[in-house]
């Protein structure tokens, strides 16, 4: 033991109350550095908390019912099912360019001539978002007049 740990054990001695359980710890603390041996003195200082993706899975995070509102978070294994309890847009996984809380799927859901942009009914700006047989007029899908 050399002099700058002895300093710590006599300040940690000094400045907390002794109990038999902290006189235990130090009487062996002691013994075996003297006999050469370094012991684990923090409770779970043993096992390192791993930190690396293998211990963490993908969750996609939506705050909203559009896929722009969403974007991939990495969680610890434990703590994903919680997180989808507390989150109804979410899902398992990366991101996926949808959000959980789609309100429509290919134009089926909406009403009043909207168009289903992203899982989101919204007034349409192209005929394209329309679909087969519809045009986009003034933000509505009106049907396609043949003559």
């Amino acid at each position: 033991m050399d002099g700058t740990q002895f300093d710590t054990l006599i300040k940690r001695l000094a400045t907390r109350s002794l109990t038999r359980w902290n006189a235990l710890r130090g009487l062996a603390t002691g013994a075996a550095a003297l006999a050469g041996v370094t012991l684990v003195t923090q409770p779970g200082a043993a096992r390192k908390r791993n930190n690396n993706d293998e211990s963490k899975r993908k969750v996609c995070h939506c705050s909203g019912p559009t896929g722009a509102s969403c974007r991939t978070l990495k969680k610890e294994k434990s703590k994903v099912k919680r997180h989808l309890k507390k989150h109804n847009c979410d899902y398992k996984g990366g991101c996926q360019g949808f959000s959980g809380c789609r309100q429509c799927l290919n134009n089926e859901g909406c009403t009043g001539g909207q168009a289903c942009v992203d899982g989101a009914c919204q007034d349409c700006i192209s005929d394209a978002q329309c679909g087969t047989g519809f045009e986009c007029e003034l933000g509505r899908c009106v049907p396609v007049l043949i003559d």
